[in-house]
């Protein structure tokens, strides 16, 4: 072990406000208000939601709604692992992230305009927002879905994928003027915990003989 002492855990700079479900919902609710579509008389949405009963008395459009599904915890490991670029200072007694599980979970977004016309645009672009333009010249090849950073949750990257989706149309709808069409949303992050990091300390040591094999010399050298 560094004779070099710990940093206190009030100076790791990675910090979590949310816990990492919330923080995915919170990334995709960003991702829908960044997209920029072709509409009729507007290019973004007036308003994301992030729970229904807003969503269902509201009269600006078009907006969508973001709303939690079912979650689950797989294994990554049978020890919790360290997560490399998060240790600090790196290569010295200090902290890291330890990935315990993979959180995987799936969200509903829900669309909504009164116009007809312009349900396809914004069908469009939520389908194209999953499927970055520079996917084909990724380093680890082409891949569907779509890397985000968490900031509220200790910095790391999830996944975000459109799993399936639907048009929603009904007598009453057409009445109310709705135009409604759900999305099922894929995401998944790291689950991790805080935790010390010290570096491993190897130790070398060079004994030289003489014939008569007694120990005349002794080298150790210490590499951390």
């Amino acid at each position: 072990m560094s004779d070099v002492a710990q940093i206190p855990l009030d100076q790791f700079s990675r910090t979590a406000t949310l816990d990492v479900r919330d923080a995915l919902a919170a990334a995709l609710r960003r991702i829908i208000e960044n997209l920029r579509f072709a509409g009729s008389q507007t290019d973004r949405f007036a308003e994301v939601f992030d729970e229904w009963p807003s969503f269902l008395e509201t009269s600006v459009f078009p907006c969508a709604a973001i709303t939690p599904g079912g979650f689950r915890f797989s294994d990554s490991s049978t020890t919790p692992k360290l997560i490399e670029d998060t240790w600090e200072p790196q290569g010295l007694p200090g902290w890291g992230l330890y990935k315990t599980a993979e959180c995987q979970t799936e969200l509903q977004l829900v669309i909504r305009t009164d116009r007809v016309g312009e349900r396809p645009a914004l069908m469009r672009a939520v389908e194209d927002a999953f499927q970055p333009p520079e996917m084909n010249m990724a380093k680890n090849g082409p891949r569907y879905g779509l890397i985000e950073t968490l900031p509220e949750y200790y910095g790391v990257n999830a996944r975000f994928a459109v799993l399936d989706g639907s048009v929603i149309d009904s007598e009453d709808s057409a009445m109310r003027e709705r135009r409604d069409a759900v999305f099922t949303v894929s995401a998944s992050a790291p689950k991790v915990q805080v935790g010390p990091v010290f570096p491993l300390a190897l130790r070398i040591t060079k004994a030289t003989l003489d014939p008569a094999g007694n120990t005349i010399e002794v080298m150790t050298r210490t590499f951390s």
